[in-house]
């Protein structure tokens, strides 16, 4: 009988060995926070962002938000500055022409690379240095959390002197 016991603990040890416990939600964002006077706020008009020295865009006609997520660049190790633009499409009444407003967020992180088992796929992680903006919409930006991972803690607060509709 101790002897199938202690079968049954050895083979219970020797399959815990074999799980594989990889993170199933493994994207690393940038996440950001719209505030204003301190609190959190919705944002009503149309947010667009792209990423300068690329055509890419990285995401396209947000509204109605009060957070949102981008990727940043990767590299294998060193330090980074991205430069977003966010274009703002602001509401205007009907017969009206619409009208857009570009802020410029500047972005310095360093890369690291996290590797969480050999059974799963390593990822690049960031710590935020430094973080800046132009002042067409936005007041200033402010950072929240420096380590950019893929659990989407809010990184990043924007914040706005008047809150676009």
């Amino acid at each position: 009988m101790r002897k199938c016991v202690a079968l049954a603990l050895l083979s219970l040890f020797v399959a815990a060995c074999q799980n594989i416990s990889c993170p199933l939600d493994n994207v690393v964002m940038l996440s950001v926070g719209t505030y204003a006077d301190g609190e959190s706020v919705r944002v009503g008009d149309t947010l667009t962002v792209t990423m300068a020295g690329t055509d890419s865009v990285l995401l396209n006609r947000l509204c109605n938000f009060n957070s949102f997520q981008v990727p940043l660049r990767q590299q294998a190790s060193g330090t980074l500055t991205d430069t977003l633009f966010l274009h703002w499409s602001l509401s205007v009444p009907a017969g009206e022409e619409a009208e857009e407003r570009v802020d410029t967020l500047f972005v310095e992180h360093a890369c690291r690379i996290h590797f969480e088992s050999i059974d799963c796929p390593s990822t690049v992680f960031h710590d935020v240095k430094t973080a800046g903006c132009s002042r067409q919409m936005l007041d200033s930006v402010s950072i929240s959390n420096p380590l950019v991972d893929y659990e989407h803690y809010e990184n990043l607060r924007l914040h706005f002197s008047v809150v676009p509709e």
